[in-house]
């Protein structure tokens, strides 16, 4: 496989996680107060030739045009996610896209900073040097962050999977219930599906449609399409006294037909106890589902 495949492949992969207004505002925090340490301790970029009693104070006070922007970015792509039903859908390579205005912005706070704190004229050519210097050193930082929360993320799904795992083996030997009868009708009544709940294994949404999988053991699974919404679906079965897991805003599956969990950092795979039938659980449920 190729570098540019790689590449390629680990752009498309999903971002795992979202950051809460509250994690946005104490990530960014941290930020800005490891910048400014960081800036009064080394005095890079010729900020050692800064005199003045207040010399430190306004070195540290470049923490807060980095800070100000981070903030600034988490709550746009709150924003663009929850506008546009991005969740799900947002990628390492989106993250990183939306990383370089982000330092652009950084990098023209600095600028203007840098020209209010040193008294001269507002000059192009420190605004062309700061964003430069910004982008490039801010770069590898950033994308530093985004692999760190991919790996951190990870092993917290890898965990998760595992307990999970542990009570799925510890109820392995459970008799299993006699198969409860089921129906499943569309809006019109023209079709209907006819199971049990031992055979049913998990409900897909698409539109005003449904597609239900079933599947006795040891045969091929089967899918009916019903012209109903997954919510209706989700309650006609409620009041027959059937109740399946939400793991994902298009699934509904039959917890009693998982066998084994499996999690990365996209989340969590749910493989069933029918033929080789998977189901995802998306990162807005994984909290939810492992209770």
């Amino acid at each position: 496989m190729g570098h540019s495949t790689i590449i390629g492949e680990t752009l498309r992969m999903k971002y795992p996680r979202q950051r809460s207004p509250k994690e946005i505002l104490g990530y960014s925090l941290k930020i800005g107060l490891f910048v400014a340490a960081f800036l009064v301790l080394y005095k890079p970029f010729g900020l050692n030739e800064l005199t003045g009693k207040y010399r430190n104070l306004i070195i540290a006070g470049y923490g807060l045009p980095c800070m100000l922007p981070m903030v600034a970015q988490g709550f746009s792509k709150q924003w663009l996610l929850n506008r546009f039903s991005f969740t799900e859908r947002w990628t390492v390579g989106h993250e990183l896209l939306l990383t370089l205005p982000m330092l652009l912005l950084i990098g023209l706070c600095n600028s203007i900073y840098t020209i209010l704190v040193s008294r001269t004229a507002f000059s192009g050519g420190v605004i062309l040097q700061m964003e430069l210097y910004t982008v490039l050193i801010g770069i590898f930082p950033c994308s530093g962050v985004i692999a760190l929360e991919m790996i951190r993320q990870g092993r917290m799904n890898q965990t998760l999977a595992r307990g999970m795992n542990e009570r799925i083996e510890e109820h392995s030997d459970v008799a299993a219930e006699s198969g409860r009868p089921l129906l499943l009708q569309s809006e019109s009544e023209s079709d209907a599906l006819k199971t049990t709940e031992e055979e049913l294994c998990f409900i897909k949404a698409g539109g005003n449609y449904i597609e239900v999988t079933h599947c006795r053991e040891c045969t091929k699974p089967e899918t009916t399409l019903l012209r109903l919404p997954l919510k209706e679906a989700e309650q006609s079965l409620l009041e027959q006294g059937i109740t399946m897991a939400r793991c994902h805003r298009s699934y509904l599956v039959n917890a009693k037909r998982i066998a084994r969990v499996q999690g990365n950092a996209q989340g969590l795979i749910l493989h069933l106890d029918r033929g080789e039938l998977t189901v995802p659980v998306s990162r807005s449920f994984v909290s939810d589902f492992r209770k």
